[in-house]
């Protein structure tokens, strides 16, 4: 019987340690989290690793130049800017 209780205790520790490390936290972590407040809403491509996104904070939106090494803010985006119509292809 002792030796089923010290495999039973190696594989929890185990099975404990691997969802650890592969990310999944432990069961207390959804206690104390608070909502999350950033969001990408949307982004696009400018070629050559260069991006403009769109992020959220607080109820503001912000659009964002991002390539490597560097993250600029382009400008503050309110819900007045009224939308640019542009051609599909």
């Amino acid at each position: 019987m002792g030796a089923l209780t010290a495999f039973a205790a190696v594989a929890l520790a185990a099975t404990g340690g691997w969802m650890l490390w592969r990310g999944k936290g432990t069961p207390f972590t959804g206690l104390r989290t608070a909502p999350r407040q950033l969001a990408i809403e949307e982004t696009r491509s400018l070629g050559a690793r260069q991006y403009l996104v769109v992020a959220t904070y607080q109820d503001r939106k912000y659009l964002l130049g991002v390539c490597p090494g560097r993250i600029d803010l382009l400008a503050p985006l309110n819900d007045s800017t009224p939308p640019v119509d542009r051609p599909r292809s």
